[in-house]
């Protein structure tokens, strides 16, 4: 349950977080997330939360499906609005995913340096979690794939390393591995990585 919220508010906004890892993972429409953003967002604001870090959560989940969907502009105002209503000791699932997301707008934007701080950041909070999290990934892929870009493969290696044995098979670190193997001119073991995880459309 969430802190300053009770009854119905908690659940829902326990519903936006869940959802919004849903849909990372496939699970769940980027349609159905932002619905229960938006439900969320209105009921902080009819109930004075919209500054608290009760609402965070849902204005920071909300930036992450905009920036997913490349409405950069949109996002970095839910990106500020959430900063202005989290604290710096709120859970670390939802300061992850604010780092994520920046970092996230950052790579959309071209600001790679910013970007890479920002992966950096939410990777570090990893620790600070019971459990490995969905998004824990991910932010490898992003780290990986920023550090490629910056023209820094060593750091890129030595993040792939660091990808556990239990999500080495997903496609978020076969892309990873790709963007490697791509960025050192081998571009077949680039398609050796992604074969697992391409889908052939038939005509």
């Amino acid at each position: 349950m969430w802190e300053g919220a009770d009854g119905n508010g908690g659940e829902l906004l326990d519903g936006v977080f869940e959802t919004t890892l849903a849909m990372l993972a496939g699970a769940h429409s980027s349609a159905r997330a932002r619905e229960l953003c938006a439900r969320a967002i209105a009921l902080a604001e009819s109930q004075g939360w919209a500054s608290d870090p009760v609402a965070g959560v849902a204005l920071a989940a909300r930036a992450h499906i905009d920036v997913w969907e490349g409405r950069f502009d949109e996002a970095e105002q839910w990106l500020d609005r959430a900063a202005q209503a989290l604290r710096p000791d709120a859970e670390p699932a939802t300061r992850l995913l604010l780092h994520l997301t920046r970092g996230m707008l950052h790579v959309g934007r071209g600001r790679l340096g910013q970007a890479l701080m920002e992966f950096r950041a939410a990777e570090q909070l990893q620790t600070l979690l019971a459990a490995p999290h969905v998004l824990t990934v991910r932010i490898q892929q992003f780290l990986v794939q920023t550090l490629v870009r910056l023209g820094d493969t060593a750091a890129a290696r030595a993040t792939l390393a660091r990808i556990s044995e239990e999500h080495r098979d997903w496609g978020e670190a076969r892309a990873a591995r790709a963007s490697v193997y791509f960025a050192e001119g081998d571009p077949q073991a680039a398609v050796d990585a992604l074969a697992p995880v391409l889908t052939v459309r038939r005509p």
